[in-house]
């Protein structure tokens, strides 16, 4: 029988990723790839999606190179006969996500566009991937100040995650706050400054306030608070996010 442990070291190391716990993430998902290897095999599902959430986390880390070599064995092991499933696809999403973090944005772009059409012609244009693909492509165009592109972008994705989630929803969220860092990245700081003030509003409504995306949100309200010289506001956002 196989251990149970890999199991629950890959799921809470892919949690703590998420909630900014990278020292903890690390070790974990570390010592889930090492086991899986050991158990079942190098080339096994379990160890290959370990694999590739330790790469993320790497990434996030700013560690490049370990993260490099990390998602490229993944890549090696699914071979290009399997290139085209789910996982690989996944795995290339990853480096793709990789050369964007280290400034080359324009191969990033290229390959997820491949990557949607992988999973558009596969698994029809509703699959759950594919608005998270679409962020990501609206972020690199953005950072090679193609704003115009990352604005038709995100108003097509918030048009069809509010239709699908409603407006409160976290996907929608995450699109409105896309929109707002593009606001703010073109110096339309108060229209950057509504449109976090309306993030704060759900969050704080929905009693969501002490968490990760709503601290994030508030920092960046108060950075913009202060690009407007609103020192008070900055102040006061900033000491909620320390209080919270």
């Amino acid at each position: 029988t196989v251990p149970v442990a890999p199991y629950r070291s890959t799921s809470l190391g892919w949690l703590n990723s998420n909630t900014g716990r990278l020292k903890i993430a690390l070790q974990l998902l570390g010592q889930s790839v090492a086991t899986n290897r050991r158990v079942v095999g190098e080339k096994s599902a379990r160890t290959l999606i370990s694999s590739r959430f330790l790469s993320i986390v790497l990434q996030r880390m700013g560690r490049y190179a370990e993260a490099e070599r990390t998602i490229m064995v993944v890549k090696d092991a699914y071979g290009l006969e399997n290139s085209e499933n789910f996982e690989s696809l996944l795995a290339t999403y990853s480096l793709a996500q990789l050369y964007d973090a280290q400034g080359d944005s324009r191969k990033a772009i290229d390959m997820i566009k491949s990557i949607e059409a992988s999973v558009h012609r596969q698994f029809g244009a509703g699959h759950s991937f594919l608005p998270s693909a679409q962020l990501s492509r609206a972020k690199s165009h953005q950072k090679l100040g193609e704003f115009d592109v990352a604005n038709a972008i995100l108003k097509e994705l918030l048009d069809s995650q509010t239709v699908l989630w409603g407006s409160d929803h976290r996907e929608t969220l995450a699109v409105n706050s896309a929109i707002a860092a593009l606001y703010a990245n073109q110096g339309l700081f108060e229209s950057a400054a509504a449109k976090y003030r309306e993030l704060d509003f759900v969050y704080r409504r929905d009693a969501e306030q002490n968490s990760l995306l709503s601290l994030l949100n508030r920092l960046h309200l108060a950075e913009t608070d202060l690009d407007l010289n609103r020192l008070e506001e900055a102040q006061l956002a900033a000491k909620q996010v320390l209080h919270d």
